[in-house]
């Protein structure tokens, strides 16, 4: 008789402590933000500069004969997955980085490529994904993805960061921004 209220005993602590432990990650998912963070460069023009969207390499800089005409606008919505705590400590960023440029102005194009007919540039750029906490700091960034940029258009790019990024840095996330870093030119034919 005494066995069994021992047994009784120990199933309850085992379920007990099962529910605890399911509580834990419950309440550890809801403090994972799943809504879409957006930022955009027009809504925030004034701390742009603070914020240091763009850099470029001194190929970019120095070694084209055609100037990436302005970036009139960036646009970013970036959330967090759906975590699943019993799966992985980590979780995942899905992104949709909008990156909007002026039109080529002929008068900045060289007169050798005029039998090309170039009608705008493209030129190959690299961006990270930089994650921000309440106080302002910097806490995280992505790998740097390669892309490219066309002018006269609105570039699009969509996909999830491969960078598994753990959950103590996305509980602490409270916006995004891009950080963009102009390669070179494709279009140029620099010498």
């Amino acid at each position: 008789m005494k066995n069994w209220k021992v047994r009784a005993f120990c199933i309850c602590v085992f379920l007990f402590g099962i529910m605890s432990a399911l509580g834990f990650l419950w309440v550890q998912s809801n403090r994972i933000p799943t809504r879409w963070f957006e930022f955009d460069s027009l809504k925030q023009a004034d701390s742009l500069k603070e914020q240091h969207l763009f850099s470029a390499t001194p190929e970019a800089i120095f070694a084209t004969d055609i100037p990436l005409p302005k970036i009139e606008r960036v646009e970013l919505k970036a959330k967090f997955k759906e975590p699943d705590l019993l799966a992985s400590d980590h979780d995942h960023l899905d992104y949709v980085l909008k990156i909007t440029v002026d039109k080529l102005d002929k008068k900045h194009v060289p007169e050798k490529y005029s039998l090309s007919r170039l009608e705008e540039v493209t030129y190959s750029i690299t961006y990270e994904i930089v994650f921000t906490a309440a106080n302002g700091f910097d806490i995280y960034r992505t790998s740097a993805i390669k892309g490219e940029v066309q002018s006269g258009r609105t570039n699009t790019y969509q996909d999830i960061a491969t960078d598994p990024i753990p959950f103590s840095i996305a509980m602490i996330t409270k916006s995004f921004r891009p950080q963009i870093t102009i390669i070179k030119c494709l279009s140029c034919d620099f010498r």
